[in-house]
């Protein structure tokens, strides 16, 4: 993803609130079918290892499990706020007209490996 370094956030605990706060993730795999997304609610544990863990689940009716684990790479990616901003609300606009619209949004993605869990009891737990 392309992030400027103006508005990028490197703090892992600002990172970690916003995981928190966003809702849902969008959570991409890729198999020998090809790309799979699913909406998932995950739970931040930012005490397991050095970056944190989510923990979500995805139901055996999704056929998109099976392209968990194995080593097979995921992101689950967390959309937030978003806005348009024209041209005209930056008051350089009236010194320079190469001002350019833009968009501004918030996004977190995590990138990791899936790791499927089979127990009925730490699923409840979830």
């Amino acid at each position: 993803m392309y992030r400027p370094s103006a508005c990028d956030v490197g703090e892992q605990s600002a990172l970690h609130d916003l995981v928190d706060s966003l809702g849902p993730a969008h959570l991409v795999t890729f198999d020998d079918g090809g790309f799979d997304a699913s909406v998932v609610p995950m739970v931040l544990d930012r005490a397991a290892g050095s970056l944190g863990r989510l923990r979500g689940h995805l139901s055996r009716a999704n056929p998109q499990w099976r392209a968990c684990g194995s080593g097979r790479p995921a992101l689950a990616g967390f959309a937030g706020p978003h806005a348009y901003v024209a041209p005209s609300w930056y008051p350089s606009k009236r010194r320079d007209a190469r001002v350019v619209p833009t968009w501004n949004y918030v996004v977190v993605h995590v990138h990791g490996e899936v790791v499927v869990r089979e127990d009925p009891a730490r699923m409840r737990t979830l």
